[in-house]
């Protein structure tokens, strides 16, 4: 259903039934408020990427107000249009390797071609130095970002 977002009604609309309600932004195409049954809402962008129909959550609706999701919205709707898949980067950021993985990576295929003495001294380092503060971190390349400047140990 099309209707107009405003605070007010994000705020006095009530689930019906064990359904979720979906309400349309008559402003920005794809943009609405979903309301569960248990009444907790978000706001999401629908749209298609290759074909491919897909729902993002933008946030809640005590945490994000209309005009800053409807502008959020617009801003997914330009990344969109360029060709890009907002939600598709959310997955494959969160299927990215963790540090723990790369370590043991590193240490299974790379660090065999190393002396005994060189590869017991890089395990012991990576696991005491390293894996203690970034061990859940995610890849180096899905946070280009991530230094040793803003370790847990550096503050």
């Amino acid at each position: 259903m099309k209707t107009h977002l405003t605070e007010r009604f994000a705020k006095s609309v009530q689930p019906q039934g064990p359904r979720d309600l979906l309400f349309f932004d008559d402003e920005v195409a794809g943009f609405g408020l979903c309301v569960d049954a248990s009444g907790a809402r978000a706001f999401v962008l629908s749209y298609r990427v290759a074909g491919r129909k897909r729902r993002l959550t933008i946030g809640s609706s005590p945490d994000w107000s209309v005009t800053a999701a409807r502008e959020e919205a617009k801003r997914l709707k330009r990344e969109v249009d360029a060709g890009h898949d907002p939600l598709g980067r959310r997955i494959d950021a969160r299927k990215a390797p963790t540090m723990r993985d790369l370590i043991g990576r590193y240490l299974s295929e790379h660090a065999v071609h190393l002396s005994e003495r060189n590869r017991s001294d890089q395990a012991s380092m990576l696991r005491k130095l390293v894996e203690p503060d970034w061990a859940r971190a995610r890849s180096p390349t899905s946070c280009p970002r991530m230094s040793i400047a803003s370790s847990p140990r550096s503050h």
